[in-house]
């Protein structure tokens, strides 16, 4: 068994760092591309980081939440709720997006420090 659960999963690459994130009620989960980061110094990097894709995440939430978007651009990411999780899938990851959810938060979460 798990001592901890995180609230937020994500599969489908390996290559994509996680920073969750509250603001004015939502929270914000911020998924970085990090696939071509040089991790030593004996490697050198072209620059060019490949897109990624898709990436699944699993939130967990009381309820449904009332509204999810992708940011920049206020696009709407469509998911499916059920049994306490939230999921969906970012089709493209770039470089860094971010998944802005509103509602749907267990009880006290919205005003958990994160």
């Amino acid at each position: 068994s798990r001592i901890f659960t995180p609230m937020v999963e994500v599969s489908g690459a390996n290559s994509v760092e996680v920073v969750l994130r509250r603001k004015n009620g939502r929270f914000m989960v911020h998924l970085i591309n990090t696939a071509g980061m040089t991790t030593s110094s004996d490697f050198q990097n072209n620059g060019a980081i490949p897109a990624v894709g898709p990436v699944k995440l699993k939130v967990k939430l009381a309820a449904a939440p009332t509204q999810v978007t992708v940011e920049p651009g206020a696009r709407p990411l469509a998911g499916a709720w059920a049994n306490g999780l939230w999921q969906a899938a970012v089709p493209r990851l770039t470089l860094h997006e971010i998944i802005v959810i509103r509602g749907g938060f267990l009880p006290g979460q919205a005003k958990r420090q994160l």
